[in-house]
């Protein structure tokens, strides 16, 4: 009888146990509009997860009652108590706040987690950074210091010493290649699609392949889930609109957006030769209020006209993805995507630089990928293989020029496989990965880890070590007018002795929060080869390529430290960095190697209805190769003619020089107001370079200048002048 009683008594205890032991499966949604919310931190003492592309979330081994904290940038942070295991999908709303750019720093309450390792989010729309003539959304992330831009005009964001084809930009998840208009001062992406733009910086997650720098992943809007929303924006360059809304238990988006000059000019009777068009869509059909999936569609086109109005240059964009949550049960996860990608771009006679470009380039991808992911407690653990066929088309043509010419049609199949463990070990948190891509008989292993050891409630330190690698090279031309402002040049590892380009990064950072103040640091390094660049001018010898190959190395430290009150949110970075590359004759200085950086970003609130914005960023010269010598003409060359009509260069070490610092300050103003039937709108005004700062870098004076001037010194002038740049927006939302 004892013993009877006893198994029972043992039975109760175990049966309590495990009811006490139990799991909770959530999904983070915006309070306003229900749209599930990714990349939430869903903390539990210690433990922290992250909410996946479908706002979902698994905690296991918890013990009841359990305090979950919620945070996510862009939204106020949740405390919420669950006294028992929930009997379906706990829904968890957060509600949306106005950004603090210190929420930029360290976002939200409690520890950053592994992502919070180089690593940022920027809302888009919130007035983080003053546009510069029109809003633009890879602007944004001017708000992290490990950005910066070749000039005051390019779009293209330079991150830790690398070239901007370095990384992989992303669109929910899936590779968009090239998004930019003309001369890529802006991106195609309307800013009125996207929700928010991350940063990361390598060493990578596993999942994320084709990139031997940072990532760049644009979340874009989706609809909400019971009224219809809508609106317009428009600017002196453009007019946007977009709708969302929800038909049958999915959740529809759009944008689109279209130049305004040239129809201002037709509407004047003028003809204006440039022009593009960009569309955005997202559908996220829901079962019982909860997303199975999620489809994006993007199309971007624009076009030069020729004198008789045909095309002189055309380009576009075009993305198709649709991410599925295939199959989900207890602790297990099974998530299927496919994409299917192209880049065109045509040239057709085009006269630039005294030279006639013909451009057929085309860049198309068709790919599947499937992740399996297991999680139990503190430990995860995830599978994932991304098979893709991809065809690369690059003809080039060039009449008695320097530029680059290229001539390449290739098919081929791409492999990439990973796999990730994540787990806490006392108080430090791990996450060991490894990815391995092939294609075309080359292939890459790609070590990766992250650890995160709290010290204390106020103090965070993380290091990342790992490799990159990129089968796929897009050629870079780092000047400010470099060549490849026109097209581009895709060369492919182990075709004609091209190597992958391979980089091993490592950094160590920290975070800290008290209060109002927070501050996170980094130092980083990286060591690498198989970059590929366009030989500049400069350093071009008879008979030389027009395209080099190379090792890289590069180091720094950042600081970005921010505070948060009221009316007021601020932050200030400061970064020492150097980027050097090795082209086979020793080390030398990175065309883009700025030493020093210092960006000051303040927001504050003027009342209830305006609020105001400024950056002030100052960085140190980039590098300069010198003039050595100048050969006049007249001058005797050694077959005996007099020389040149003009004054010809001869130019000395690459980069052996620094040119001149720049210096500019942008402020932004917006006035809210609300009309009828619920409707809402902003206008704002921004002006750029409002010192008259110099923003451009340097170069040898153009030499017909020193034509007549006998044997004046050469001199050194700005690219070209900046004035202040105003510019308006009128939004207007329903």
């Amino acid at each position: 009888m004892s013993r009877i009683a006893g198994a029972v008594l043992l039975t109760t205890l175990l049966v309590g146990r495990a009811s006490a032991q139990a799991r909770v499966e959530g999904i983070v949604v915006d309070s306003a509009t229900a749209a599930p919310l990714p990349a939430a931190r869903v903390m539990v003492g210690a433990r922290t997860v992250l909410s996946d592309r479908f706002g979902r979330f698994v905690l296991t081994d918890l013990s009841f009652p359990v305090e979950l904290l919620v945070a996510r940038i862009g939204a106020r942070t949740e405390r919420v108590v669950i006294d028992a295991p929930p009997a379906g999908i706990l829904r968890i709303a957060l509600v949306p706040r106005a950004i603090q750019l210190a929420d930029l720093v360290v976002a939200g309450e409690g520890d950053p987690s592994l992502v919070g390792i180089g690593r940022w989010s920027i809302p888009v729309g919130e007035g983080v950074v003053p546009p510069v003539g029109v809003p633009d959304l890879l602007r944004e992330l001017s708000a992290a210091p490990a950005v910066t831009q070749s000039t005051l005009f390019s779009a293209r964001p330079l991150i830790r010493g690398y070239d901007a084809g370095e990384a992989t930009l992303l669109l929910d998840g899936f590779d968009l290649p090239n998004p930019y208009h003309l001369g890529r001062t802006f991106s195609s992406l309307p800013p009125e699609a996207v929700e928010q733009v991350s940063i990361a910086t390598a060493p990578l997650d596993p999942s994320i392949g084709g990139s031997s720098g940072a990532a760049v992943d644009i979340l874009g809007r989706t609809g909400p889930a019971t009224d219809r929303t809508g609106g317009l924006y428009l600017s002196p360059v453009s007019l946007a609109g977009w709708m969302g809304g929800s038909l049958g238990g999915t959740r529809l988006f759009g944008a689109a957006r279209s130049l305004t000059i040239g129809s201002a000019a037709a509407v004047a009777g003028k003809k204006f030769p440039y022009g593009f068009r960009d569309l955005y869509l997202s559908a996220l059909p829901t079962h019982g209020g909860t997303p199975v999936a999620r489809a994006t569609l993007f199309a971007s086109h624009d076009r030069i006209a020729d004198a008789d109005g045909g095309d002189a240059m055309a380009w576009g964009v075009f993305l198709a993805g649709v991410r599925f949550d295939a199959w989900r049960r207890e602790n297990d996860k099974l998530e299927v995507t496919a994409h299917a990608t192209h880049f065109g771009e045509e040239i057709d006679g085009l006269e630039f630089d005294g030279q006639v470009i013909d451009v057929d380039n085309d860049l198309a991808r068709a790919g599947l990928g499937l992740e399996w992911s297991h999680a139990v407690g503190d430990q995860r653990l995830s599978l994932g293989v991304d098979p893709e066929w991809s065809r690369i088309k690059n003809q080039v043509t060039i009449t008695s020029g320097t530029l680059t010419p290229a001539d390449e049609d290739v098919d081929r199949v791409a492999l990439g496989v990973y796999g990730s463990w994540g787990a806490r070990l006392g108080k430090l948190r791990t996450n060991l990965g490894l990815r391995y891509d092939a294609a075309g008989g080359v292939g890459e292993w790609q070590p990766r880890l992250r650890a995160e050891l709290p010290l204390g409630p106020k103090w965070i330190l993380g290091a990342a070590v790992g490799r990159s690698a990129r089968l796929v090279h897009q050629v870079a031309d780092p000047r400010p007018t470099g060549d490849l402002v026109l097209y581009d040049l895709w060369k492919i590892a182990g075709a004609d002795g091209i190597p992958p380009a391979r980089i091993d990064h490592a950094q160590l950072s920290m975070g800290y929060r008290r209060g109002a103040f927070l501050l996170q640091g980094a130092l980083f390094a990286s060591r690498g080869g198989g970059m590929l660049e366009v030989t500049p001018p400069a350093a071009r010898t008879i008979g030389g390529t027009t395209f080099r190959i190379g090792d890289a190395r590069t180091a720094g430290l950042e600081l970005q430290s921010g505070f948060e009150g009221r009316r007021r949110s601020l932050t200030l970075s400061y970064v020492w960095s150097r980027s050097e590359r090795d082209w086979g004759d020793g080390w030398i200085p990175w065309a883009q190697d700025r030493h020093h950086l210092v960006r000051l970003m303040e927001q504050e609130r003027l009342g209830r209805s305006w609020r105001a914005s400024i950056l002030v960023e100052g960085l140190s010269a980039a590098p300069l190769t010198p003039v050595d010598h100048i050969v006049r003409p007249g001058t005797p060359t050694g077959d005996g003619s007099t020389g040149f009509e003009l004054p010809v260069y001869v130019y000395g070490i690459e980069n052996s020089a620094r040119g001149k610092a720049t210096f500019r300050v942008d402020l932004g103003l917006e006035k809210e107001f609300h009309g009828p039937w619920g409707s809402a709108g902003t206008v704002n005004l921004s002006l750029t370079n409002l010192t008259f700062g110099p923003v451009t870098p340097i170069r040898p004076e153009d030499p017909a200048d020193l034509l007549g001037n006998g044997s004046r010194p050469l001199r050194y002038e700005r690219l070209f002048d900046v004035p202040v740049i105003p510019s308006f927006g009128f939004r207007f939302e329903f």
